[in-house]
């Protein structure tokens, strides 16, 4: 059966629209600037070599330039995985045999940190993680973030912007493009797998969520929620997970942040921080929405943070087996 992509038509109708879609720290980008740059980062990415039905892994942070990986693979037809850096070192590893990638996204900050000693040793004694990156001579690397023109031996996500944009047709089979999502909760691994389908499903969701909410901004660090946001038409800020509560609370404050995407180990944390500090969301946060996966959304009844905040409502959105279910 074949039906019209959710994703990209969505995109292609805003695709002159000169509204700001998305702000990533100072910088902010309209939905024409996405539809464009995507289709160069597709355009870029088929010269490389990248084909439909081959797998691509992203281990970077939510940023406007994973939110073009994500369009580029979906005009592309790839599948992707995305790995969180802070999951353990053995499971990386069985991630990335199981999906055997072709193509790999990593930041520079990554694999600064597998190419220079002292760096590594930094973060060793700091405690950070640094996943190893594939080892398949197959597989090419693509550099992604800040620390870029430092490393050499890699290409450079910022080719893009010299190629044309690509030709794309956006109706295809649903169940070829995949988002397998591999992040880490309190120190269990755990996984979300998103089709076109699903992701399609929480679009219309979200919307329903932000029918009677004026101010439609969004704010989330998790990768898949931002093509979600941007598909629902919501102005789309990202906050960095590593920030203190006391910079999200400002954030959300100075903002005026409506809806927010987060996890489950997320949201205990930060919940767990205003009421040790006795903070109180802002009135303008009107919904959270924690993403989580089956077992972990039967533990939600143990907590009851949200009495302290009445004014903002809690929804649960949990995958299983590619189907969505959501709760409130």
């Amino acid at each position: 059966m074949i039906s019209i992509n959710p994703i990209l038509t969505s995109l292609i109708v805003k695709s002159s629209n000169q509204e700001i879609a998305i702000t990533n720290g100072s910088k902010s980008y309209t939905y024409a600037e996405i539809y464009e740059d995507s289709r160069r980062l597709a355009s870029y990415l088929t010269t490389l070599g990248m084909k439909k039905g081959e797998t691509a892994i992203i281990a970077t942070s939510s940023s406007y330039e994973l939110l073009l990986i994500f369009y580029a693979s979906i005009m592309i037809r790839v599948k992707i995985g995305i790995v969180d850096p802070s999951i353990e070192t053995e499971i990386y590893k069985a991630k990335l045999e199981q999906l055997n990638p072709q193509w790999a996204f990593i930041d520079s900050k990554i694999l600064l940190a597998k190419e220079y000693a002292i760096l590594r040793r930094f973060y060793e004694y700091k405690g950070i993680n640094t996943i190893h990156l594939p080892s398949n001579d197959k597989c090419q690397t693509i550099v992604t973030g800040s620390w870029m023109p430092l490393i050499k031996s890699h290409q450079n996500i910022k080719q893009y912007k010299v190629h044309q944009a690509l030709d794309i047709d956006p109706s295809f089979i649903d169940y070829e493009y995949i988002i397998s999502y591999l992040a880490s909760t309190d120190g269990q691994a755990y996984e979300l797998v998103h089709t076109l389908g699903t992701i399609a499903h929480s679009v219309n969701y979200v919307n329903r969520l932000m029918e009677n909410i004026e101010v439609k901004t969004f704010a989330t660090h998790l990768p898949h929620s931002m093509l979600i946001g941007i598909s629902a038409g919501l102005k789309l800020e990202i906050w960095k997970e590593n920030w203190t509560f006391k910079r999200k609370i400002k954030f959300l404050t100075e903002k005026k942040i409506s809806m927010i995407s987060i996890t489950l180990k997320s949201y205990k944390e930060l919940m767990t921080f205003c009421e040790e500090n006795n903070t109180i969301l802002p009135q303008t946060l009107e919904r959270i929405v924690i993403e989580t996966n089956l077992e972990e959304s039967k533990r939600l009844s143990d907590y009851s943070y949200n009495q302290q905040h009445p004014h903002t409502q809690i929804t649960v959105m949990y995958n299983k087996m590619n189907q969505i279910t959501f709760s409130i």
